[in-house]
């Protein structure tokens, strides 16, 4: 179990040197980052930890569509 932080970031970033920076800067800043390079398993962990921030990289619209249609469908069933 994951412990819930008000300071959790989460970042999605496909490449490597790009997701250890950001979260080396985070935790400098004393922020809990939590990073993820593919979106099936950012969407996964997301709601386990419960971010104050999401950072996500420049990706292909695909991807960005995943995500969005995530939150509508998860958010159209809470309203209901």
């Amino acid at each position: 179990m994951i412990p819930v932080d008000k300071n959790n970031i989460v970042i999605l970033e496909p490449d490597t040197a790009k997701r250890d920076y950001l979260r080396s800067v985070f935790s400098q800043w004393g922020y809990t980052p939590f990073s993820f390079d593919t979106e099936v398993i950012f969407l996964d962990n997301l709601s386990p930890l419960d971010p104050s921030l999401i950072v996500l990289s420049a990706l292909s619209l695909e991807r960005i569509s995943r995500i969005i249609n995530h939150f509508k469908a998860r958010y159209q069933r809470v309203s209901k």
